[in-house]
């Protein structure tokens, strides 16, 4: 369990975990920059401009997925009248003391940093503290190391640094207005209706093709009307359809005089003397 009492806004001191807090703290138009300790002698480091609540969330396994694996135990410090870079700082500064894998916070808040981001890591702490960014040794610079390639240069490095930090508040960034973006059409996250082109919903049912609207309609068999309900249609049908008596009877007469050979009326097979149907094609 982590201390219950020292994010309370009545308490300026803790006595459970010691730590003293700072009245400009409560200020929520500040930024703050806080530092828990945690279990296994892991740190985060969390920015804020409502320590009480934001606190509170950290110490009832609410907060950020490394203060839920390592549960805090207290309050180290609580920075009041930051500004948004400065989490980055601070992060780096206990990454310093403490170890890279033993810190987390500001944009590096994964629980598991690849290979890339801690060699990113590594070098921004050596060019904090001097040392060579190439072999992280004190007694020289980049430009003096033997172990250099000759396409690095201190140009190079910081370019790196900064693409790599920007890369990873650019995916954070992407992937908050990818959750907050539901389509009412397909039900899926990532786009709206109007910028939908799927053929089937979440749960697979076929969809409509994209800017049609589906009307059912019910026609008469025999002029064609059309009727919103079936019952409507069966009704002018067999009511007032004046289509339908001048159809069968056409039907009717038309099927008695028609030959088979060539489809036409009037004659039958036998007296066909035609050598093209009335479709075009040759008789043979």
């Amino acid at each position: 369990m982590g201390c219950p009492s020292c994010y309370l806004t009545n308490k300026t001191s803790c006595s459970i975990c010691g730590f003293k807090s700072n009245d400009s703290t409560s200020n929520n138009n500040t930024t703050n920059i806080y530092i828990l300790e945690l279990t296994n002698n892991k740190y985060y480091v969390g920015k804020t401009n409502n320590p009480t609540f934001r606190l509170e969330q950290h110490f009832t396994n609410s907060g950020s997925a490394w203060t839920k694996k390592y549960s805090p135990i207290r309050v180290i410090e609580i920075i009041p009248n930051c500004d948004d870079f400065d989490e980055d700082k601070y992060t780096l500064k206990y990454m310093s003391m403490h170890g890279v894998n033993n810190v987390r916070g500001g944009s590096f808040c994964q629980l598991k940093l690849d290979k890339s981001n801690t060699d990113t890591i590594q070098r921004m702490l050596d060019g904090s503290t001097n040392k060579c960014y190439i072999c992280g040794q004190s007694n020289h610079f980049a430009r003096q190391c033997n172990n250099k390639e000759d396409d690095w240069n201190f140009i190079d490095i910081l370019s790196s640094l900064l693409a790599v930090v920007n890369d990873l508040k650019q995916q954070n960034n992407k992937s908050k207005k990818e959750t907050s973006k539901k389509c009412i059409r397909c039900d899926r996250t990532g786009h709206t209706e109007e910028n939908c082109y799927a053929k089937t919903d979440k749960s697979g049912e076929e969809l409509l093709t994209f800017g049609c609207e589906y009307v059912e309609v019910f026609a008469c068999e025999y002029c064609g009307k059309e009727f919103e309900t079936e019952k409507g249609a069966r009704f002018h049908e067999n009511i007032h359809c004046t289509m339908k008596n001048k159809k069968t009877k056409q039907t009717t007469k038309s099927s008695k005089n028609k030959c088979f050979r060539c489809g036409r009326e009037n004659h039958y097979a036998d007296e066909c003397y035609a050598s093209k149907h009335i479709n075009g094609k040759n008789i043979q």
